[in-house]
């Protein structure tokens, strides 16, 4: 059996490669398929040191790191490193790739007690020192529970550890514990939760600024999408204890979603989203404002609506279900300009749920089977000016439908070569399908083509996971038809 499977796999191996020499100024790498134990439950790919690709693979009772090298066309498993760091039971927050070194946040429980701790290790997990202790915290009786998570500046100097408690409401207060790259505590702000907002983002700069993007969120008895407004921004420079408040004025309109992008270059925060003038599914526009750190001041929120150039486009790819409105538009990535524009990509996303009744032996009993179908189609582009006023818009062809797998193979994932985006998606959801990308120019500019067909090789990619590496180098996760995990290396 081992020599039958050898022999399988040199004969996708082969039939790639000679699929892989017949592209353009591209290279493919792809790992040997293996079925993963019951005991891990998830991976991570978490980036390149040294040549090596490091996948972070865990489940109950089990972590390990697995380091992969590109060899031609193979992406050879080097070796494979369960750790623990000295307890029997740990959860890994987050792990970061640096430029030599790994630095893992993770956790560990004794009875009601949770220690947070941080350690650097060598990329085949060997401590570099000693673990250290970040926060401690005790559980509480008749509470709504906590949440930790660890954000990084871009500049990979900070690291912020948030402990988010919630109550009946929501996250009631958040707790932040800044650290610099050598683990060493610069400060600790509390944010309290006003009543009746809820935490949108949270973001680090490069100085160790802490910044909370928080807003009202409003519910109507026609439809129980949350629609935002009354945006608010709390930050704390470094050391400080009291936050600064902005408030951006009352909308006209209110949101359906919106994000908060820091332009470290500008010393602005923007603030980007879709509005809806009535029914909360439905997308008018887009909103774009930005607030001037060093002068605490707001620019005037602009919200604009779709040109009437664009919006047939859009009525084009979504009327099926649209009725004339362009519906369930979200936004999936924020690029902050150099001039303090912005490019927002969003995407047609909806879920829908079924019950299916049939008989199977008594005609009197009713068996019904639940079903959940996922559909991600167009990507929309939109390139803002700083004034808020659109420099283009287009519409990016996809559709995609999956059932009961969490879109897991839909979506798309970003490479970002500088000169242009990559976004890289399934032109169908099968085996039997084509990886594409749609290549985006700064100057709105696009052409789509064909990466991998996947036709005949019986295994699936999952774009929306993409790790890129450099600048021209990205790792995507699939699975075969044997449910055989993989990883694959794009070259650009």
């Amino acid at each position: 059996m081992r020599y039958l499977h050898q022999i399988l796999y040199c004969t996708i191996f082969i039939s790639l490669v000679l699929w892989a020499e017949s592209l353009q100024a591209q290279a493919i790498a792809f790992s040997q398929p293996q079925r993963l134990p019951v005991k891990i439950t998830d991976y991570e790919i978490i980036g390149k040191i040294d040549g090596e690709v490091l996948l972070h693979k865990w489940g109950d009772r089990y972590n390990a790191i697995e380091a992969f090298e590109a060899d031609g066309k193979h992406l050879v498993s080097k070796w494979n490193k369960e750790f623990d760091f000295g307890h029997k039971q740990i959860s890994v927050i987050k792990v970061f790739a640096l430029k030599s070194s790994l630095l893992f946040f993770y956790t560990y429980k004794e009875k009601r007690v949770t220690f947070v701790y941080a350690i650097e290790t060598t990329p085949d997990v060997k401590p570099l020192k000693e673990a250290v202790l970040l926060n401690t915290v005790t559980a509480k009786f008749n509470n709504y529970g906590y949440k930790i998570d660890v954000d990084q500046s871009p500049n990979r100097q900070y690291y912020n550890v948030l402990l988010a408690e919630f109550d009946f409401n929501g996250v009631s207060d958040l707790r932040c514990h800044v650290v610099d790259r050598n683990l060493k505590t610069i400060y600790k702000p509390t944010f309290i939760q006003a009543e009746k907002q809820v935490i949108k983002q949270t973001i680090l700069g490069n100085d160790g600024s802490v910044y909370v993007g928080s807003t009202e969120v409003r519910r109507t008895l026609s439809h129980n999408m949350p629609r935002l407004e009354n945006l608010y921004l709390y930050y704390y420079q470094k050391g400080d204890s009291v936050a600064t408040v902005v408030s951006v004025p009352k909308q006209k309109y209110l949101l359906n979603d919106v994000r908060f992008e820091l332009d470290p270059i500008n010393d602005k925060m923007l603030i980007v989203g879709f509005y809806a003038e009535k029914s909360a599914n439905v997308t008018d526009g887009y909103y774009f404002a930005n607030i001037d750190l060093e002068q605490r001041t707001v620019t005037k929120p602009i919200f604009q609506p779709f040109s009437d150039a664009f919006l047939p486009k859009l009525k084009a790819s979504m009327g099926i279900r649209a009725k004339g409105n362009i519906q369930n538009l979200v936004i999936k990535k924020i690029f902050v300009r150099k001039d303090g524009g912005a490019l927002i990509l969003g995407e047609a996303f909806h879920v829908s749920h079924q019950r299916t009744g049939f008989n199977v032996l008594d005609p009197l009993t009713v068996t019904y089977e639940d079903a959940t179908n996922f559909y991600h189609e167009d990507i929309v582009a939109l390139s803002i000016h700083p004034d808020g006023q659109i420099f283009w818009e287009k519409v990016l062809l996809k559709k995609q439908y999956s059932e009961g797998d969490d879109g897991y193979f839909s979506s798309f994932g970003i490479v970002n070569s500088r000169s242009k985006l990559n976004l890289l998606f399934n032109e169908s959801i099968s085996n039997r399908s084509s990886l594409n990308t749609y290549s985006l120019t700064s100057t709105g500019e696009y052409e789509v083509s064909s990466l991998v067909n996947m036709r005949g090789f019986d295994f699936m990619i999952a774009p929306r996971y993409a790790k890129q590496l450099t600048a021209k180098e990205i790792v995507l996760p699939g699975f075969n038809n044997k449910n055989e995990f993989l990883l694959t290396m794009i070259r650009f």
